[in-house]
Parts: C-alpha cells; sequence; structure tokens
C-alpha cells in the first residue's frame, strides 16, 4: 500500500542527505502538504516511522550494498523487529502482575502468533510500533504508581510525547495516566507535593514530544504547524457505522481476525478486583481510541487485512488473559480459542492482500459506502485465494508485479476499467505466491531479490538461538534436595 510508501521515500531521502522530502514521481502527483515559500512537497506523516528505520537501512547498505530493493526490504523490517518485542514487553508486565513465569511466557507466544499483531508484524504499517510504544508507556506509568519514582514517570511522559508524534490524535489518551495515578495514589495516601511532582515530570516528558513535533514541522513548512491541503476525500463518517464496522462487520471487525480478544474482554472482569485501576485504565484508554476510529469514513485502514487502526490496542487487551475466569472458559476452551486465532492468523499470512481488492475492481474509496464492509468478507474469501493459489502453482505468469514498472519490492497497483480483473490479475505473479518474504523472494528475478535469503535465514537464526537460550537461563532452578 502507498502509505508505506510516504514513509519510506522519506526515510530514504534522509539516508542519501536529501532531507525529509517527497521524490517518489508516483507519490508527488497526489495532494499533499508543501512549504509555502519554496512548494517543496512533504509526507503527511511524522518523523518517528520514517526516523526509525535508518539504522536498519544503513546496516542494509552495509551489507547488501545501496540497491532500492534492499533499502526496502529493510525498511519493511522495521515492523518485525519493533513487533518483536511486544513479546517481552508482555512477559515483564506479566510478571509485575504476579503471573508465574511459565503462564507468561506462554501467554506473551500466544498473543504473538494467534492476534492480528502477527499478520501486521510482517507489513510496511507502523500500527504494531503505536502498539509497542502504547504498552511501554503503560508499564512507565504501572511501575509510576507501584514507586513513585519520578524516572517511571518521565519514561512515561517521553513515550506519550513519542506516541503522540506517531499520531496526533493520541495526545487524547495521554490524560487517562494522571487519573489512573490519582485513583492509586489516593489508595496508599501519597502526599499530594509527590503526586504534583510526578505529574509535572510526566507532563514535561510529552513536552519533549510535543517540541520534537513542531521542530520537525518547522525543518519541512518553516511554521510550526502542517499546511492545510486538498484531499478529495471526506475523513469524517458516521460513528455508529464505524463502530459496528470495527467490531463486528464480516469485512473488518476485530474478535473475527483476533479471537483469543474474547479472552481479554472476558480477563478484564476478572483483574477488576487485584488491578481494579489498571482495567480501568485500559478499558478507557480503549474506548477513546475506538471512539476516535468510529468517527472516520476509512476506519477500516484500507487497503490491509483486517481493522489495522485496532492494532496498537491489542497488547492491552492481552494484559487480562491471565486473569479469564476457568469457571467463563475452561481450559479446553482457552485452547480452542487459541487454536482458532492461530489459524485465522495463518491464512491471513498466505497470501498478499490486495488480492482481495483487485479481484473485485473496488474503487480506492470504496469504504465510503457505510455497509461496504456488511457486503464482502476478506476473511471469507481468503480460503478460496489459498486454494487458488495451491491448485495453479504450476502457472507461468510472465510479470513479477502490477505496478508500472514491474518491481517486486514496489506497491502493486489495481487494474484499469477497460480489462476483467480476474483475467488481469492472474498475469502476476506476487498475487499467487506464499507469503511471508521468504515464500517468495525466490521466485522474482535474481536482480529484483533484495536479499539472499539463505544467508539471511542464518542471520535470522542467530538472534533466535540467544533467545531460547535465555528462555532456558530464565527457567527456575529445582532446589537442592537434601539427604
Amino acid at each position: 500500500m502507498l502509505d508505506g510508501q510516504y514513509r519510506y521515500d522519506v526515510s530514504r531521502n534522509i539516508l542519501d542527505q536529501h532531507g525529509p522530502v517527497l521524490t517518489d514521481p508516483q507519490l508527488t502527483q497526489w495532494p499533499a502538504p508543501k512549504n509555502p515559500k519554496t512548494g517543496t512537497p512533504y509526507s503527511y506523516y511524522t518523523a518517528p516511522a520514517s526516523l526509525l528505520p535508518l539504522p536498519l537501512m544503513a546496516l542494509g547498505r552495509l551489507f547488501l550494498g545501496a540497491k532500492v530493493a534492499s533499502d526496502r526490504f529493510s525498511f519493511s523490517l522495521v515492523s518485525a523487529f519493533v513487533g518483536a518485542l511486544i513479546a517481552p514487553l508482555l512477559l515483564m508486565f506479566y510478571r509485575r502482575l504476579g503471573v508465574s513465569l511459565k503462564r507468561s511466557i506462554g501467554w506473551a507466544l500466544a498473543f504473538s502468533v494467534t492476534t492480528l499483531w502477527w499478520p501486521f508484524a510482517e507489513t510496511i504499517f507502523d500500527q504494531c510500533q503505536h502498539g509497542v510504544v502504547l504498552l511501554a508507556m503503560v508499564i512507565a506509568a504501572f511501575d509510576t504508581a507501584r514507586d513513585r519514582r519520578w524516572m517511571a514517570a518521565l519514561l512515561a511522559g517521553l513515550l506519550g510525547g513519542l506516541l503522540f508524534n506517531y499520531r496526533t490524535p493520541f495526545i487524547f489518551l495521554l490524560p487517562f495516566v494522571p487519573l489512573y495515578w490519582r485513583t492509586e495514589f489516593r489508595k496508599v495516601g501519597v502526599e499530594k507535593r509527590v503526586a504534583f511532582q510526578l505529574n509535572a515530570v510526566y507532563a514535561a516528558g510529552i513536552g519533549v514530544g510535543v517540541v520534537g513535533f513542531l521542530f520537525y514541522n518547522w525543518i519541512r513548512f518553516g511554521q510550526p504547524g502542517m499546511p492545510a491541503y486538498y484531499g478529495a476525500v471526506p475523513t469524517l463518517g458516521s460513528p455508529v457505522f464505524g463502530f459496528l464496522t470495527l467490531m463486528v462487520s464480516p469485512g473488518k471487525g476485530v474478535f473475527w481476525f483476533s479471537p483469543p480478544l474474547i479472552l481479554g474482554v472476558a480477563g478484564l472482569a476478572g483483574m477488576l478486583k487485584p488491578y481494579r485501576a489498571l482495567a480501568i485504565l485500559i478499558v478507557s484508554v480503549s474506548l477513546m481510541h475506538i471512539a476516535e476510529m468510529s468517527c472516520l469514513t476509512f476506519a477500516g485502514g484500507d487497503w490491509c487485512w483486517g481493522p489495522r487502526y485496532m492494532v496498537p490496542l491489542l497488547p492491552l487487551w492481552a494484559l487480562a488473559f491471565p486473569f479469564v475466569s476457568r469457571s467463563v472458559f475452561p481450559k479446553v476452551a482457552v485452547l480452542a480459542v487459541l487454536f482458532l486465532g492461530l489459524v485465522v492468523q495463518v491464512i491471513g499470512n498466505a497470501v498478499d492482500y490486495h488480492r482481495f481488492f483487485y479481484f473485485r475492481r473496488l474503487s480506492s474509496n470504496f469504504w465510503l459506502d457505510s455497509y461496504a464492509y456488511f457486503k464482502r468478507s476478506q476473511l471469507a474469501s481468503r480460503p478460496a485465494e489459498i486454494l487458488e493459489t495451491v491448485s495453479e502453482r504450476n502457472v507461468t505468469r510472465p510479470l513479477v508485479n502490477s505496478n508500472p514498472t514491474n518491481e517486486a519490492t514496489y506497491c502493486p497497483f489495481g487494474p484499469s476499467e477497460k480489462v476483467d480483473p480476474q483475467e488481469w490479475q492472474k498475469q502476476f505473479r506476487i498475487f499467487y505466491l506464499p507469503r511471508p518474504w521468504w515464500g517468495w523472494v525466490s521466485q522474482v528475478p535474481e536482480e529484483q531479490r533484495p536479499v539472499d535469503p539463505t544467508l539471511f535465514l542464518i542471520a535470522c537464526c542467530i538472534p533466535t538461538g540467544i533467545g531460547f537460550a535465555l528462555l532456558r537461563r530464565a527457567r527456575p532452578k529445582a532446589p537442592p534436595t537434601v539427604a
């Protein structure tokens, strides 16, 4: 999707020392904010999602060369690396909540492979980055409430400022942290002076992020705010249809795409007794974010697999997994729900998600129809897509990708009005190759391969081995027996 191309183009230009500008002709033809004096177009995205990939892209150039395909590949790995942080973060939080090490590891791994987190960690979308920062902020807020340390409050504020830089509407989530502290501080009788100091430090941390946001705009536009630009698509839609789309619609309902989230909802009830204020914080942040996203005409976040704007909330809901009541969900039911979630994520990862939209020649703004996600379902269509991919695996397809330059690593484009979309799609390998990247990279021409899959697989095995070794060392040792 072109969303990722915007962020990538800025990253590449920064790395090439051209500044955070847009130079891709496929992007500059669309409406974009421009510097009022120079007319230079810039991305409407803010800094973090373009700055974070720079170290990986620099390493990629060091080992793979300065090829465009390798740059894009390195950029695309950011969500995978950041997304992988969710497991240790959840493990840390579970342990703080008194969950045993064995159960903490199990629930963290279960979340990682049975929810939408897994498919989105393999894309160029930055929602997993939002989710990691949001969960880290809540961990720091929890530590502040428990230990009353100003360093934890400052960290919570800095993470809140970073979250604001990713998406400015996240600013509405940040006031819930002081409200959470107020409840916790009153419960243990914290002095008003200490509470005020911690809140002031938290606000100062957010202020650092706000200053960074204004500074980045000043670099681009010569002013602290982003200039208005014309967008042909209305932004605000029906909040009722937006909410129903995100919750229950066959096309984007979050519980269809992440069945284990029902365990999180059920677990919140069990969380209320030992951690009432934390459970209220999770519910409050979730309701605010869902309310904001429900008001968008593009609440589903297309084009993508599932409701991507819900992804940042998933780790918060996962915090309640260990607290689900066995009387409500017996062990067999829990395992069945997790298995169903795993199946959904496996089929979600199987083939390219653009295929569903192009096969039906959906207009670029098809989601302006409030009933769009009640008329069709990606999830229901995926088994047939996989079956077609397997049954036609030996069919020769002349082109790699459907973009104008036939580049394997660039966003695929849709069919024109003059062709049959179903026959058109059969020309391109990209729609029929298995995902993720190691499933298709060997099937494209060698000159288009961003990386040697064998060498990269070896490189991935090294941190995996280190991780398993650390887990083995973390296992509690049996006490010595007395003769």
